[in-house]
């Protein structure tokens, strides 16, 4: 058959076994050509070099020229939108997640390998980019910040929560409230309420990964659900942001919920429990306002002379 993107897999796998079995499950099920790349010098190679471009690459993070997480970097750097999917030892299973959570689509324990568990995870980190890159069409992100919408954040939060759980993952969402915001635009106009809500995204991808999913789900609302590696990290982030924020006179307010591993609650009530911790965070910073609905909550004048 002609060879295309979506029917050349790229192995970069070092190990002839299962080169060998990797090529066996992949043109037997799913008539597609492999390219097997031993090293991850050749591997950058064949990303490099014209010609057709691969519909998904299979990567072992333990290579005679590279290990670890540099290993996917250098794949990232190249690969564009193709999905990564980790090929890893039982004792590296620890970096197979944290690849997870650094971009890779998905992970395989080499020792637990079957021919269908390779393709299922194949079609799955397939459907799971095309699904990805839908959502991030015009329609489903947010026309002013760039940010996801509300629509693609459930879409795209429920994703990130699968691969979280079969990554035995914590997640944490954080739902927050740009503070003032009607404030901004009393004192400032419309587009000073813009560009507050710009520069809010803005601090928001550099404070947080490009893992994380991160949306404007209306008005003055944002929220972020991301794999918790530890809650001093997320602490550690919230504290970034937070400075980046009063960098401009900004605040924003957060509240916070957790789902651990064996936890298996809807994100629409994982939303409500953070909404909870919201308004909790309120009555603790002691706002005139604690309490009150969305629409009516005004809190201490925010700083806008850097909009003028």
């Amino acid at each position: 058959m002609t060879a295309t993107a979506t029917s050349r897999v790229l192995v970069i796998e070092d190990n002839p076994d299962y080169l060998r079995f990797v090529d066996h499950c992949i043109t037997s099920n799913l008539e597609w050509e492999t390219v097997p790349a031993p090293s991850m010098a050749r591997g950058v190679e064949c990303l490099t070099k014209e010609g057709p471009a691969f519909g998904l690459i299979l990567l072992d993070l333990t290579l005679p020229d590279g290990a670890g997480l540099s290993n996917l970097r250098q794949v990232l750097d190249h690969c564009g939108s193709t999905p990564v999917v980790i090929l890893t030892g039982e004792r590296d299973s620890q970096s197979a997640v944290e690849a997870v959570r650094d971009g890779a689509d998905d992970y395989l324990v080499k020792q637990e390998l079957s021919a269908g568990g390779l393709v299922r995870a194949i079609r799955n980190s397939l459907e799971r980019r095309h699904a990805r890159e839908e959502l991030n069409r015009d329609p489903l992100v947010d026309e002013l910040t760039g940010l996801h919408n509300r629509r693609a954040f459930l879409a795209l939060a429920n994703q990130q929560i699968a691969i979280a759980r079969r990554a035995r993952q914590s997640i944490a969402l954080l739902i927050g409230d740009l503070e003032g915001l009607q404030q901004i635009n009393d004192l400032g106009g419309r587009d000073a309420g813009d560009q507050a809500l710009i520069f809010t995204a803005r601090v928001m991808r550099t404070s947080f990964r490009d893992s994380d999913v991160i949306a404007r789900l209306r008005g003055d609302e944002f929220a972020v659900l991301m794999a918790e590696t530890s809650q001093r990290s997320t602490r550690e982030v919230l504290e970034r942001f937070d400075w980046r924020l009063a960098s401009r006179g900004l605040r924003m307010t957060v509240g916070m919920a957790r789902l651990g591993p064996p936890d298996s609650i809807p994100l629409d009530t994982l939303m409500v429990l953070a909404d909870r911790a919201l308004l909790d965070e309120r009555k603790i910073l002691n706002f005139p306002n604690a309490g009150s609905s969305r629409r009516d909550r005004r809190g201490p004048a925010p700083d806008v002379t850097w909009l003028h």
